[in-house]
């Protein structure tokens, strides 16, 4: 089971949009349980976070216990781009029981590996992806692939900064290397792009409007506008254009 759990006050951010699929893409890249996107506004003093956690019947109210773990992490300022638990637990100020407290009943951590990167000079996105339970910790090939990554979900990350800066409805067709896929998935509107990553999952629209609370009626309206702006006609296509996407980040 998914839950996907966004608080976010730009509910139209493109940035917050680059944040939704660089997460679910490199989480699944990275065979993670859980994944915290965070990107933290120094400007104006601001914090957004996105959830996705798979294989886990985790409630919301639990779910959002993690955000602690993104703001402990931030609280080390820890200089490098991709942290280890080792590096964390290193650290001289750091508090296990942040790590150690089960996530619910029966959902403790047993790894983690983050992504640590300054998209402008007032935004810093962290990215933190979690294997829970017995499962076999991130190896050594797993924090070589996020290695690996970073310069792709650094991309994207920069490209929805870039057209939050200019205004929302900008394509930024002066950036010649900026990926196709990306150009069209940076269309979409934040509650576009979550039902754009339910549809990948094979959902249904029934099925999408009840884990978001939405009429059938309204997600219907919701995937016609997706389909219209990525210029589709099919859920096959969806999942083509999510496969370039994947593949655009696994390079």
């Amino acid at each position: 089971m998914t839950n996907d759990i966004t608080n976010n006050n730009q509910l139209e951010s493109p940035l917050f949009g680059s944040l939704i699929h660089a997460t679910e893409v490199s989480s699944s890249i990275l065979k993670s349980h859980i994944a915290i996107g965070c990107i933290v506004d120094h400007k104006n003093n601001a914090q957004s976070h996105y959830i996705s956690a798979n294989h886990f019947n985790t409630s919301q109210d639990k779910i959002n216990n993690l955000i602690p773990i993104t703001q402990h992490i931030r609280s080390l300022k820890l200089n490098s781009s991709t942290i280890t638990i080792t590096d964390i637990a290193s650290h001289p100020n750091h508090t296990p029981f942040i790590l150690q407290q089960p996530l619910n009943d029966s959902t403790t951590i047993s790894d983690l590996i983050c992504l640590n990167l300054d998209v402008n000079i007032n935004t810093n996105i962290l990215i933190v992806y979690l294997r829970c339970n017995d499962a076999t910790p991130f190896t050594e090939q797993a924090i070589s692939l996020l290695e690996q990554l970073k310069p792709n979900i650094a991309r994207m990350l920069t490209f929805g900064a870039q057209r939050e800066l200019l205004g929302h409805d900008s394509d930024l067709p002066h950036a010649p290397n900026t990926p196709s896929p990306l150009n069209q998935i940076n269309k979409l509107s934040k509650t576009e792009r979550i039902v754009f990553d339910h549809l990948r999952k094979e959902m249904t629209e029934k099925e999408i409007a009840q884990v978001m609370s939405r009429s059938k009626h309204t997600i219907h309206v919701y995937v016609k506008n997706i389909y219209n702006k990525l210029n589709i006609s099919s859920r096959r296509e969806l999942l083509e254009l999510y496969d370039q996407l994947k593949n655009l980040i696994n390079k």
